[in-house]
């Protein structure tokens, strides 16, 4: 298989620190023309830019997931942001909500994940996050576009989501919960409602 773009990735990961430059650099032999490397903090975000920098097929997503928000620095936005405007980031993220290991507060997850939003719609940037056991405090906020890289709810949700969105990239990476059955259904009711908004 050829011209595979992977759309999140983690090689900043500390997994890969004995052969990470090895393995990035063999992946176009392996037919991978893309990668979006999707940070989970400050620092990452900054390893990912750093490899966005070194290969050429290489982009970075900078935010702070859900799991790490309670230990984000009160002075992060800024920096954030100065990374989100580097040429090579090409989205903001990972970022969301995680009510299922709720391994940092809600309201700080929310705090976090809120501000992150309004970041994205600043600079233009689409977002990438995770949404587990969160969907009604998971509002989008007209966000331009997105990346859902696990869901846990219904197929309602996902159609609410593509409603209230200008214009969508959605890549569906894993659903967490629902089994096939549940995918089937979100496909051919997100179809319906695609097509029924553009007759």
């Amino acid at each position: 298989m050829r011209n595979i773009f992977d759309s999140h990735a983690h090689y900043d990961s500390e997994a890969f620190n004995d052969d990470r430059k090895e393995l990035v650099s063999a992946l176009p032999e392996q037919g991978v023309c893309g990668v979006i490397n999707c940070a989970s903090d400050i620092a990452s975000s900054l390893t990912s830019l750093e490899l966005a920098d070194e290969f050429d097929f290489v982009y970075a997503a900078c935010g702070v997931h859900p799991h790490e928000a309670a230990e984000c620095n009160k002075g992060y936005l800024p920096v954030l942001k100065k990374l989100c405007n580097e040429e090579k980031c090409v989205a903001v993220g990972e970022i969301g909500l995680d009510y299922h290991y709720d391994f940092s507060p809600r309201d700080i997850q929310l705090q976090i994940f809120e501000q992150q939003i309004v970041l994205a719609k600043e600079l233009d940037l689409p977002i990438t996050f995770p949404d587990r056991d969160a969907q009604p405090s998971c509002k989008l906020h007209g966000t331009r576009s997105i990346h859902t890289q696990a869901m846990s709810g219904r197929p309602v949700f996902l159609v609410m989501v593509i409603s209230v969105i200008l214009s969508i990239v959605l890549v569906i990476v894993w659903f967490v919960l629902g089994g096939i059955s549940a995918v089937k259904e979100i496909v051919a009711r997100t179809h319906l409602e695609i097509l029924d908004g553009l007759i």
